[in-house]
Formats: structure tokens, sequence, C-alpha cells
């Protein structure tokens, strides 16, 4: 005969099981709806970045990989040098298209894809795969902090809110590969979260292959003491690595190196770009930068780091790891899940080269989470600021107004740093018990 206890746990738990999958095809709707709107919004679009992808692995397959990282872009929007013919053949003469900066792997890989797929077509289809990411994205965080109001609501005002973002608007403007990468360090640290180690590893490996800052996500698996993760990641990151050598061989690595070594040597006086290298340049050299005749705002930059910025730079993201790694112990993996991880995301992106709006995308994804360890009312006021502050219709006013310095980038690394230190130092004893493996 079976206790009344036990029937009642039962019941509990199915009726769990039925709410879970009913949240979880309401937002599968939702998500059909966002692939349709990004597939209305950017029919037709040849999105500058991906092009570089496509351009990349064409010139791969048809026997000239030395000018896969030999082009340079010729001016803030052009076809990089060198590649013009390239461009003019597959029919994407006339818009801009920039350098390939991404691993050997992903070209040799859309060699085979640039020879039966056309170029509308491969662009349609990754902007359904980046659709896709977003939304799996936010449904992957959400899920996991369980925000006031329930998951399902805030979802949706997530998927709409995205491209009324400059982070959304540049996004799916390139249909930026980091839309994926960012999907696949949240997934991994969330697998890790939930006691799935392999599946954490693989998934940060394969972020690392495309962009190859979320190496520096493996420090949460060390922070964490998780040995399989670990080797998951260093197994799975060894295989990719030997990949792209067999297809690509030494000399473009070598090159790859190179142009990534070239970025990193600079300062990049972007808009958009948030980095802390960007920010303190601007800063201490306000009033004195160079300004575009007729709009009084800063004109876009690229100069040599002065010898002093890494060790700032290099001494800011160290200070931050520190911070972070002395409130490890404040609470369960859940709630460092939703606190200090996007304090590590902020931390990490502003440390880069190039730390576009774009890279934070994932971050927005965390900001309901505020009120639960804020309380409702702060939490939503501090989300809404930042929501504002990284709105679009703001950033392009901000954009067109006369300043010493650029605003855009100013809103913008003073909305991360704030949020850094929102995530980084909130309070304890909102996490619920540490989910069960395979959650």
């Amino acid at each position: 005969m079976q206790m009344p206890a036990v029937r009642n746990m039962d019941s509990a738990a199915a009726a769990r099981v039925a709410s879970g999958r009913g949240r979880a095809l309401t937002c599968l709707f939702l998500a059909l709806i966002w692939g349709l709107a990004v597939w209305f919004l950017y029919r037709g679009a040849v999105p500058p970045d991906l092009s570089a992808v496509y351009v990349a692995g064409h010139l791969f397959a048809d026997g000239q990989p030395d000018l896969v990282y030999a082009a340079r872009v010729a001016g803030p929007v052009g076809v990089p040098v060198g590649w013009e013919d390239a461009v003019t053949e597959l029919g994407l003469g006339g818009r801009p298209v920039y350098a390939y900066v991404y691993p050997p792997l992903w070209a040799a890989l859309a060699a085979p894809v640039s020879s039966f797929v056309p170029p509308g077509w491969f662009f349609a289809t990754a902007y359904q795969l980046m659709a896709g990411c977003v939304a799996l994205t936010l449904y992957i965080v959400l899920r996991a902090i369980r925000p006031p109001g329930g998951v399902v609501p805030w979802f949706g005002l997530g998927l709409a809110g995205t491209l009324a973002t400059i982070g959304g608007q540049l996004a799916f403007y390139n249909c930026q590969p980091q839309i994926a990468v960012g999907l696949l360090v949240v997934l991994a640290i969330e697998r890790q979260m939930r006691r799935l180690p392999l599946a954490a590893g693989a998934a940060l490996a394969l972020a690392a292959s495309i962009k190859l800052y979320p190496a520096l996500f493996l420090l949460w698996f060390v922070a964490a003491r998780d040995r399989r993760a670990i080797l998951a990641f260093l197994l799975a990151g060894a295989a990719l690595a030997a990949l792209s050598l067999a297809l690509g061989g030494w000399t473009l690595h070598l090159a790859f190196l190179d142009r990534v070594a070239a970025i990193g040597a600079q300062i990049h006086g972007i808009a958009y770009n948030y980095n802390l290298e960007n920010l303190i340049y601007q800063l201490a050299h306000a009033g004195r930068l160079p300004v575009e005749a007729g709009t009084g705002t800063v004109g876009q930059f690229a100069l040599p780091d002065p010898y002093w910025m890494p060790w700032i730079v290099h001494g800011a993201l160290a200070a931050g790891l520190v911070l972070i790694a002395s409130r490890w112990q404040a609470g369960p993996p859940d709630w460092r899940f939703g606190t200090l991880f996007p304090a590590a995301l902020i931390l990490v992106s502003l440390a880069l080269p190039l730390g576009w709006a774009h890279q934070f995308l994932p971050v927005l994804a965390f900001l309901p989470g505020l009120m639960r360890v804020y309380g409702r009312l702060a939490g939503l006021a501090c989300m809404l600021a930042a929501v504002v502050l990284q709105g679009y219709p703001l950033t392009v006013t901000l954009a067109a107004t006369p300043a010493p310095v650029m605003l855009p980038m100013l809103a913008g690394a003073g909305t991360f740093l704030a949020l850094f230190f929102l995530f980084a130092l909130a309070p304890a004893g909102s996490g619920r018990p540490s989910p069960p493996r395979g959650g």
C-alpha cells in the first residue's frame, strides 16, 4: 500500500515535469516567432564579418590559402586589399567585407561549403542559426537564475529587446560568430554547474576554437576543482587543434598568430569597443583626440599601445579575478552562476584588445537575476538603467553628439564596469540548492 506522503511527492514531481514541459514548449514557440522576425529583417543581407569567413573558405578551396590572412581592410568600410577579385567573383562586390580574423580551422571547414552553397543561402542559414543561439542562451540563463515572474515572460522580453540594444544590432548586422561563442561559454559553465563535466569541457573547447579568449574560463573549472571538466577541455581542445593543423598547416597558423599579435599591439579607438584600453586612453587624452570635420565627434583611430597600458589592463584583470575568487565560497553553485559568472564575462571582455558591444550581449540575459539578489525594486532599477544606456536609440544619439571622447564607448564601458561590481559584490544567500546532475 502506497503511503500518502509518497503519493504527494510523486504528484508534486509530476506537476513539476509538466510545468517544465509547458514552459519549454512556450519558449520554443516564442523562439520560432523570433526566428521568423530575424528572417524577415535580414533577408537578403550580406553581413560584413561573416562574409570574411565565406571569402576565406573560397580562397582556401581555390588554392590561395596565402591570401586568407594577407588582406588588410582598406578604410573603415571596404574590401580587404588582395580580396577584390574573389569578392567580385562571389557576387559580393560593392558591399563591405571585413578581414578574416578567425583561426585557420574555420577557413578550412568553410572551403567545401563555399564550393557548393551560394553566399545568399549560406548567410540566410547562418542568420537562423544565430537567432537560435540567442534564444538558447537566453533560455539556459533564465532557467538557471529563475528570475521573479518566471522564465517565459523574461524570455519573450529578452528576445523582443535583443535588437533594441546596440550589442544586438551590431551582432546581427555582422551575423557575428561571437553569438555562438557566447552560447558555448554560457553552456560550458552551466553544464559544469549541473555536474556534467564532459559536456562542459567540450563546449568550452569548441568556443575557444572559434575565438581564443574563452580558454580563460578554464580558470572557472580550476576554481571549482572539476578535474573531469578540465580534462575534457584539454582533450577536446587538443583534438580541435590537431584537426586545425592537419587542415590548415603551420604556415597558416603562424599567419593567424601574427594577426592576433598585431591586433593586441594597438589601441583601437572605436565607439563600440568598450575595452579598458580604449576607455583609459580616451579619458587620458580627452580634448586631444582626432575630431571629424563637420561633426565635432571623435573619429576612429588605431595607435600603438603605450608601454604602460598592458600593465594597467593586466593589473585590472588580476584584481578582478582576485575579487571573484574571494567571493567564490559566498554562495552555492547556482548563486555563482547568476552573479560571479556574468562578472567574469564582463571582466574578460573589458580586458581584451577588442571588447565589442556585442561581446557583452550574453551579460544582458543575467540582468533579471539582479531582482533576486538586490530586491525587486533596486534590481529592476539597475536593469532598466543598463538597458537604456545600451539601447540603440540612445547610442545613436550619443554617437552624433560632439564630445571630447567617444560617448557610446564611455556609456558602454561605464555601464558594464558598474554591472561588474553589482554582480561581483552581489549579496549571498539568494541561491537555491545546487541543481541535480543533468538538470
